[in-house]
């Protein structure tokens, strides 16, 4: 046989394969395209949706009843009882109105502890501050004090974010908080936290009793 008439089937039937590769590429990116658009038009309607029910910014909570409401028209809502001549709820008042505007699929409201005597005796509040978690019209989770997030005011925003989401009221993919005063004061076991402090019966310094 001619080689040159191998060498040119050879040829055309490379082409043929490139092709038909070239073809599988263009219909599997135009398949990712189109996934990735469909997943970020659902995003964006999500953002829409949180946003027409108040999330995306921290608001102040001026009645109790109020609470059973946003309880029920938000999925998940953290809390925060507080006092407004107690430092460390200045501290966490802060990082939640950052929070607020970043995990906007999340409601975050706050409520004057003093003035709200049958919420803190419903939810139990007595310490401030005190950051009630609330998950499908449940109260999921309270993070009394500072120790969770290490048992001083300097926490950072990454730390709360972290463990936030461990408690499932936001979505927060961050690295583990490398704190050595965080591990120590935080007993982690399968994906939960549970306050040491809870199981020592020991209060912190910075907290104040309510």
């Amino acid at each position: 046989m001619d080689p040159n008439l191998v060498q040119t089937a050879l040829y055309k039937t490379a082409q043929v394969i490139e092709s038909a590769i070239d073809n599988e590429l263009d219909d599997d990116m135009d398949t990712l395209r189109a996934k990735r658009l469909a997943e970020l038009r659902n995003k964006s309607k999500k953002r829409d949706e949180y946003l027409q029910k108040g999330h995306g910014s921290y608001t102040e909570m001026t009645d109790e009843k109020q609470f059973f409401e946003e309880a029920k028209k938000s999925d998940r809502m953290v809390l925060h009882f507080y006092r407004i001549s107690n430092t460390p709820c200045l501290v966490v008042d802060k990082h939640l109105a950052r929070l607020a505007q970043i995990h906007v699929e999340t409601k975050f409201m706050k409520i004057n502890a003093e003035k709200s005597p049958f919420l803190t005796e419903r939810l139990k509040i007595w310490m401030l501050p005190t950051m009630v978690l609330v998950k499908n019209g449940k109260t999921e989770h309270s993070i009394i004090g500072l120790d969770e997030l290490g048992g001083k005011e300097d926490f950072t925003q990454e730390t709360l974010q972290w463990v936030l989401s461990r408690h499932g009221v936001i979505d927060y993919d961050g690295p583990e908080p490398d704190l050595d005063d965080v591990k120590r004061k935080l007993n982690i076991q399968k994906g939960r936290i549970t306050s040491s402090r809870h199981n020592r019966g020991q209060d912190s310094d910075e907290d104040d009793d309510y």
